[in-house]
């Protein structure tokens, strides 16, 4: 009973060690965190304005209806497109984080590899994300308290989803073999399972997005990439827990000297 208590503690995933290791190696590789956030940021803001542009025209009219649909567009367009980069900074970051040291360019390398799972899951994701929200956000903006209450219902898969979301990009970089329905499927079950957990490192997440966010240049050179190493450090701070990485493996990061 002592040692099934003691092994149980070991592999309890904690999450400052897990942001500790994330940042610090962000700290580590500021090249690859600086050319991938920056790649990562002008190809979005291309991809948006490009949607946006493209759904405003075809709308015509600058109704509020219009302007809302040419963002949902740009934001689509933007998620949707950014897919396969960013499946190759999850894979470069995991092969970053178990030492394989792969060469930056090896980054852009792996976009043409990678490019149809990334596109699956990105446009799975923001599917999904549009659905649960303009569901949520509409019926909380009606008038009946009866449709407000299903909107406030709508907020809890949406707010279900995005943590998950966290899980699956570092999820399809450790399980290359997996199809994104499995790894749906996975990060849900991670999310159910590690729920107090995953609210701290979602919560970690959002304040270090808002200090991205308030600086400006840190959200053009700092953001994708930092949340690409804090996200998979995440990941793998809990596979111990499943017998799927060794206790040490999974913060090695932390024995560089």
């Amino acid at each position: 009973m002592t040692q099934a208590t003691e092994q149980t503690t070991l592999v309890r995933p904690r999450v400052f060690r897990a942001l500790g290791v994330g940042l610090r190696a962000a700290y580590d590789y500021m090249g690859t965190v600086l050319i991938a956030s920056a790649l990562w940021f002008g190809l979005a803001a291309l991809l948006g304005a490009g949607g946006s542009g493209l759904l405003g025209l075809a709308a015509g009219k600058r109704s509020p209806g219009a302007l809302l649909l040419a963002g949902l567009g740009g934001a689509a367009a933007a998620g949707i497109g950014t897919g396969p980069l960013t499946a190759a900074l999850f894979h470069h970051v995991r092969r970053l984080l178990i030492h394989d040291d792969p060469r930056w360019w090896e980054l852009l390398s792996a976009v043409p590899r990678l490019w149809r799972r990334g596109l699956d899951l990105a446009a799975l994701q923001v599917l999904v994300l549009i659905v649960l929200a303009v569901d949520a956000f509409y019926f909380l903006g009606q008038s009946s308290l009866l449709l407000r209450v299903v909107g406030v219902a709508f907020l809890y898969p949406l707010l279900f989803w995005c943590g998950a979301a966290l899980l699956q990009w570092p999820l399809a970089a450790e399980r290359p073999g997996d199809p994104v329905t499995l790894i749906v499927k996975k990060s849900l079950l991670l999310l159910l399972d590690n729920l107090g957990y995953l609210v701290a490192v979602t919560t970690a997440v959002l304040a270090l997005s808002a200090l991205c966010f308030a600086t400006r240049i840190g959200l053009t050179l700092a953001w994708a990439g930092v949340l690409a190493f804090v996200q998979t450090a995440a990941l793998r701070e809990l596979l111990p827990k499943y017998g799927l990485l060794a206790p040490e493996s999974s913060t090695n990061i932390d024995a560089r000297p």
